[in-house]
Parts: C-alpha cells; sequence; structure tokens
C-alpha cells in the first residue's frame, strides 16, 4: 500500500506540478489539479483493497490518475 501512495503521488506530482514560475493563477490551478488527482488515486486505491479483502486479485486493478 505504501508503494501504490508513493505511485498515486507521483503520477500526480508528473501529471499536475512543474517547477517553474508562472501566474498565480496557474499556480492555483496545478495545485487544484493535483489534489484532486490525489483524492481520485487514493479512492480507487481504496475500491481496490476493498475488492481484493472481498476475494477480486489485486494484480487485476488498475488506477488512472487524472487531475480532472
Amino acid at each position: 500500500q505504501d508503494r501504490l501512495v508513493h505511485r498515486i503521488r507521483t503520477a500526480a506530482e508528473d501529471l499536475c506540478l512543474e517547477n517553474h514560475k508562472e501566474e498565480v493563477k496557474f499556480a492555483v490551478a496545478r495545485k487544484k489539479c493535483y489534489s484532486t488527482a490525489l483524492t481520485q488515486g487514493y479512492r480507487q486505491m481504496s475500491s481496490a483493497i476493498a475488492a481484493y479483502a472481498r476475494g477480486a486479485p489485486l494484480a487485476a486493478a488498475t488506477l488512472t490518475v487524472s487531475g480532472q
């Protein structure tokens, strides 16, 4: 689970955050994108873990990290 959390965070960072100066409105939009991507990724992870607890194969689970 810790590795999956790390992968979700890394995907959200790659999708939404960049290390350069920009207008505040763009920085705010990137942070919102990052927050949304994390929330969706964590929600999918929780669903996959719950499905695994019910007997579904976890290896078949696919998470899609999106900032939208």
